[in-house]
């Protein structure tokens, strides 16, 4: 009975965190000016000094499409991104545009262009790229918790200025495109058959994982199909669709573009307290890398190999590939010699230092950085 009270005290305590009932309003980090200021400010300057170069960061992030893609959607995953960057740009401009409009020469404009694009408008209606919730994410990413208008502000224009706005709202739509596509093949594999029992429970894990029902994917497939010829803009105006097939994307989405927030209920709840906002703010990304790409990568091996390894493999070598290109560009070549020798490093280390950079490392980063630092 004792053991039942405590399991239940903190299922409470999580449901109260992560639904915002508990937001630690009694904290000496939100009471006290002196204390919210001291938060608001440090936070903000440790991201402007750490995080200027964050977009060049976050390069390697779509390329983790390519470890959920087949072989046969792989270039069309590459396809998505390119696609993707095209119509981010696209959009940025348009609203830069109608901006200095509206600010400068204080002209009526209403609207955005990319509200009435069809991408961009189911992008919206399932909550992903819209301007508040990029914010959201972002400050999930860097420590969340800056309540002063003046810090929030400059906090929002710092990550326009260095682009990571926008490169998350179109690695976003990238996701979801991708997402989508996954389920429609999916289901499309599942309907023909002919499949090795590993293959379709793969495939069946994949769309489950995602909160869709293999079985209603099937038959949405099918009853969109004549004589074997799928209609894609007949399947859009089916209910599966609107309801079923594009949360799931939503959900493939937050799997690609990891969401560190406490809502999200996706990292240690002692990362929501005040104190720890401050004290591991950029821990937060990490973790969830850990918790939900590197434990895929080790769940699917384990029990699908043969079908994950053949798309793991050559993300992990082309995003460790970037990464070395990013540190290069990051450091100005200084990446190849050693920070306290000016010796040249080995292949091996700086090849740790590109998987390092992408994440690979999972929790054995923090031995390495203890280690460096105890040095």
């Amino acid at each position: 009975m004792e053991e039942a009270t405590k399991v239940g005290n903190k299922v409470m305590d999580m449901i109260q965190k992560v639904s915002g009932i508990e937001t630690y309003a009694d904290s000496f980090w939100k009471t006290s000016k002196f204390g919210r200021n001291f938060a608001d400010w440090g936070k903000l300057t440790q991201q402007m000094a750490h995080l200027p170069l964050a977009t060049l960061s976050s390069v390697t992030e779509p390329l983790l499409l390519l470890s959920r893609a087949g072989k046969r959607d792989a270039p069309l995953a590459v396809a998505d991104i390119g696609k993707a960057l095209v119509q981010g740009a696209d959009s940025f401009f348009d609203r830069l545009g109608r901006g200095i409009q509206r600010g400068v020469f204080r002209k009526k404009v209403k609207g955005f262009k990319d509200i009435d694009d069809e991408a961009w408008g189911e992008l919206y209606k399932t909550g992903l790229a819209l301007e508040q919730a990029v914010q959201e994410r972002l400050e999930g990413l860097v420590g969340e918790g800056i309540h002063g208008k003046l810090a929030k502000t400059l906090q929002h224009g710092f990550f326009k200025v260095n682009l990571l706005s926008q490169w998350t709202k179109t690695v976003q739509l990238a996701s979801f495109t991708t997402g989508k596509r996954l389920i429609t093949r999916n289901a499309e594999l599942l309907s023909k058959g002919n499949l090795s029992k590993s293959k379709a429970t793969y495939l069946k894990q994949q769309l489950n994982d995602l909160g869709i029902d293999d079985v209603k994917a099937v038959e949405w497939y099918k009853r969109n199909s004549k004589n074997g010829e799928f209609d894609f803009n007949v399947a859009k105006q089916d209910d599966f669709y609107k309801q079923d097939l594009t949360l799931g994307a939503n959900r493939f989405v937050k799997e690609i573009i990891l969401n560190p927030s406490t809502a999200e209920g996706n990292r240690p709840l002692w990362f929501s307290t005040p104190a720890a906002q401050m004290l591991v703010q950029f821990a937060g990304y990490p973790t969830v890398f850990n918790n939900t790409i590197l434990k895929r990568f080790a769940y699917e091996t384990a029990e699908n190999p043969a079908q994950l390894l053949p798309k793991a493999i050559p993300t992990v070598l082309l995003m460790t590939a970037v990464a070395h290109v990013g540190n290069t560009i990051r450091s100005n070549g200084n990446n190849y010699k050693d920070y306290q020798t000016g010796l040249p490093k080995s292949d091996g280390e700086m090849m740790l230092d590109a998987v390092r950079r992408w994440g690979g490392a999972g929790p054995f980063d923090y031995a390495y950085r203890y280690g460096s630092e105890r040095e």
